[in-house]
């Protein structure tokens, strides 16, 4: 394994990457270790996050701004079926299909998500992506993906009614 994106393959679970042909991890050895959740996160200095709050609402003009350009993604993807569940995780993450699925090994469809509006990504919404090819992708790229696609559909539609 390289790479940020790469954690680690449960035992039991298949990866399915028609380079290596196909095949389930095995366990070699279990031993008696057992930690606590508790002892994770303190030992890696982690920092547990539970579902979070919906924004205070008390808006300015800018985040009203951001929280209306966030629907508007939402709901682009969501008309396009992109949209996997109709409500975030317990992170605040909601799955989504990656826009750039055709560059993911084996065209897996898996690993891609965005994120509500929040003080940790300065209300405007976040998009990640576990993937390799994608691990450098952000809510900007997500939000440029969109408008080159209704670009596109837009330019289309003036085509047709122009002929």
């Amino acid at each position: 394994m390289a790479g940020i994106t790469r954690v680690g393959r449960l035992p039991g679970f298949l990866n399915g990457k028609k380079k290596y042909n196909g095949f389930t991890t095995k366990l070699k050895k279990l031993s008696d270790l057992s930690y606590s959740v508790e002892e994770l996160v303190s030992r890696f200095g982690l920092e547990l996050k539970g579902r979070r709050r919906p924004m205070p609402r008390v808006a300015t003009e800018e985040s009203i701004r951001r929280n209306r350009a966030f629907v508007d993604i939402y709901r682009f993807l969501q008309a396009r079926k992109m949209m996997k569940r109709s409500e975030p995780d317990l992170s605040g993450w909601t799955e989504m299909t990656c826009p750039w699925i055709d560059s993911h090994t084996g065209g897996v469809d898996n690993g891609a998500a965005i994120c509500e509006p929040g003080s940790e990504n300065g209300y405007y919404g976040a998009f990640r992506c576990h993937h390799g090819h994608c691990m450098d992708k952000n809510w900007r790229d997500l939000c440029e993906w969109v408008n080159d696609i209704a670009a596109d559909e837009l330019d289309a539609v003036n085509r047709r009614e122009h002929h």
